[in-house]
């Protein structure tokens, strides 16, 4: 099966979908999927990996609270 294409997971493609209507938490994209943290964590950084998206830092509600917020990428899907 080398150089077969692999079809999107439905999910993926849910999630990349919300980030085109611009950024959020994990925490943020948790309820509206009905998934698990470390789902939405592991689908975000395989996203990260292969380009689709980005991260960046921002403080929380705490001083020491950090948040990470996904954001698309710009690209021929967007």
């Amino acid at each position: 099966m080398a150089g077969r294409a692999r079809r999107p997971d439905p999910t993926r493609r849910a999630i990349l979908a919300r980030l085109a209507e611009g950024e959020a938490t994990v925490s943020g994209l948790v309820a509206p999927f009905d998934l698990r943290q470390p789902t939405i964590s592991k689908q975000g950084r395989r996203a990260v990996t292969r380009g689709l998206t980005s991260r960046r830092t921002c403080r929380g509600g705490g001083p020491t609270t950090s948040r990470k917020r996904a954001r698309i990428r710009p690209g021929p899907w967007a």
